[in-house]
């Protein structure tokens, strides 16, 4: 019998677990995190690493952007029976407010295009015209609340999931990436832990997902035309047809799907794309996908071949850990995953209320909560980054004493005085040049 309120806090606890685990190889080599942290199977601490590979500091353990803003649709969730718009976006800036010098508000380690959103929505003449053309999937776990809170995907839902999308962005792949997360949360949250996913059923969720994904399509063609055309390109319904051919290649075990997905995807973008983890929904979707249905996953196997590949790993983290979490339920996540989560015992107390349907009343305030988390992040940041060894000059003046050129002090002359410092250069070059050539010797006293 499935234990539906242990998959719930299983993926909602995955969400935060993946971004967490991501957050802190974000924008890096496999090679490099390779190096400096071996198998990506639990939380890593960045600071031994600042100045040297990694640029920017994250606390071990927590969750980001990505899962703040999902806390805000659970929240509205557990006050309104239902998403709103207007509410979202209310909660939203207020959570952008009040942080610490130089965040944007609370929000930690938010992109530019969400901050952009947010601070644009003030002066929008209608609701969904965000104006953005954010298409990363940065906003797909936004979907993991709902389906959570609905449990099972229904046709006339579908609309909710693809306004929620349309706060952000005005491209129509980003809101159908955000639906089809939700769809296939609500799946995961159907299997059988015990069995995982067998093949009758990885074909039936992906042609499931296929049927979904083009209602969105024509939800598109049918509301928002306009948007619609101006994102078709070259190629109509090309989520759906992506979704045709992987679940094609996938059926017939064709090898080198993640080469096929860099390859569709720069069809498409008009652009090269070399990594499946790369910042666009057409790589990071089918990828994310591709690794779910692959027989014999673990919650903690999955997620280290995930983020393992850094780039946008907090991104394919945050959705693998949600789809894995509602597969295997909390239960089966292992306990130093939950026990290392920073603000653990929260997270856990709003899974609980989104399987009730309701606020206990025991839950903290969200910007209460965010508030301690951030700055407390922040005042560690500014300790560790403070000790990052600073890059000395390699802009020296040279001083010549009975003809005699030698090093005496750094000064930064790049800056101050552009013109001095290039013919300095020069006469070094020079100098170099001419001693390897001719030898250098002491000039005679001066009579």
């Amino acid at each position: 019998m499935l234990d539906l309120k242990d998959k719930i806090a299983g993926s909602w606890l995955g969400l935060a677990i993946g971004e967490a685990l991501g957050l802190s190889v974000r924008g890096l080599k496999p090679a490099t995190i390779s190096q400096c942290f071996g198998k990506m199977d639990d939380y890593k601490d960045v600071r031994p690493y600042l100045g040297k590979g990694v640029k920017h500091y994250h606390m071990k353990g927590l969750y980001g952007a990505m899962t703040q803003r999902a806390l805000v649709v659970s929240d509205c969730l557990l006050q309104l029976k239902k998403t709103d718009g207007d509410h979202i976006l209310e909660s939203m800036r207020t959570l952008a407010q009040g942080g610490p010098e130089g965040n944007f508000g609370l929000f930690r380690h938010s992109h530019h295009d969400f901050n952009q959103a947010l601070t644009d929505s003030i002066n929008r003449s209608h609701l969904l015209d965000s104006g953005r053309m954010s298409c990363d999937l940065s906003y797909a776990t936004l979907a993991v609340p709902i389906a959570l809170y609905c449990r099972q995907f229904k046709r006339n839902q579908l609309t909710d999931y693809l306004e929620t999308g349309l706060l952000w962005t005005h491209h129509p792949l980003e809101a159908i990436g955000l639906l089809l997360t939700g769809y296939v949360t609500t799946q995961c949250l159907q299997l059988d832990p015990q069995k995982g996913i067998a093949v009758s059923e990885s074909e039936r969720i992906l042609t499931e997902l296929i049927e979904t994904c083009e209602l969105a399509e024509q939800w598109f063609e049918r509301n928002a035309y306009g948007m619609w055309k101006e994102t078709e390109s070259n190629e109509k319904n090309v989520f759906s047809r992506t979704l045709k051919v992987l679940t094609s290649r996938l059926k017939n075990n064709l090898p080198d799907i993640d080469g096929w997905i860099c390859e569709n995807a720069s069809a498409f973008y008009n652009t090269e794309i070399r990594y499946p983890v790369q910042k666009y929904v057409l790589t990071l979707f089918p990828f994310a996908l591709s690794l779910l249905l692959k027989p014999g996953n673990t919650f903690s196997g999955l997620l280290a071949q995930a983020t393992g590949l850094g780039r946008e790993a907090d991104k394919s983290g945050a959705i693998l850990g949600a789809w894995m979490g509602a597969i295997v339920g909390a239960s089966k996540i292992p306990p130093g995953l939950k026990s290392g989560l920073v603000n653990f015992k929260e997270m856990k107390l709003r899974a609980e209320c989104l399987y009730s349907r309701k606020n206990s009343g025991a839950l903290k305030n969200l910007v209460e909560m965010e508030s301690g988390l951030t700055r407390k992040e922040f005042e560690e940041k500014k300790k560790w980054e403070s000790k990052i060894p600073k890059k000395t000059s390699a802009n020296k003046v040279p001083k010549k004493i009975s003809g005699q050129t030698f090093l005496e002090e750094t000064v930064d002359l790049k800056k101050e005085d552009p013109y001095q410092w290039r013919k300095l250069q020069k006469e070094k070059t020079k100098s170099k040049r001419d001693r390897r050539k001719k030898g250098f010797k002491e000039p005679p006293p001066p009579l």
